[in-house]
C-alpha cells in the first residue's frame, strides 16, 4: 500500500541529466555521419590498384631473366622528409641453370 502523499510520477530531470543526453545524441549523431564516410574510403582503400611497379634491372633481349627486383613507391611524405618503398624480389632458378645457393636476390 502507498505511503499518503506519495505520487507515481517519474522524478523532474535535472539540467544536469539534460546536458548528458544531449552531448550522448551528438556523439551518436557524429558516429551515425562519419561511418559512411569511413566505410567508402576503406573500399576505396582496400580495392584501390596498387601504385606503379617499376623495374631496376631488365634482362638483356632474348635472356631468361634470374632475378627479378620491384620496387614500388608507397609514401612520400615532404614534411617529415620521408620515402616508403615496397621492395620485393623473386629468383627464378630453372635446372639447366644451376644456381647456388649462395645466391641472394
Amino acid at each position: 500500500m502507498p505511503a499518503t502523499g506519495a505520487t507515481n510520477q517519474p522524478a523532474a530531470r535535472t539540467p544536469s541529466s539534460l546536458v548528458a543526453y544531449a552531448l550522448v545524441a551528438l556523439l551518436l549523431l557524429a558516429v551515425a555521419i562519419s561511418l559512411p564516410i569511413a566505410l567508402v574510403s576503406m573500399v576505396q582503400d582496400v580495392s584501390h590498384e596498387a601504385g606503379h611497379t617499376y623495374f631496376l634491372v631488365k634482362p638483356a633481349a632474348g635472356a631468361v631473366p634470374t632475378m627479378l627486383l620491384h620496387a614500388q613507391l608507397i609514401n612520400l611524405s615532404e614534411l617529415e622528409g620521408t620515402v616508403q618503398l615496397r621492395v620485393s624480389g623473386a629468383q627464378l632458378c630453372l635446372p639447366a641453370l644451376r644456381c647456388p645457393a649462395t645466391t641472394r636476390v
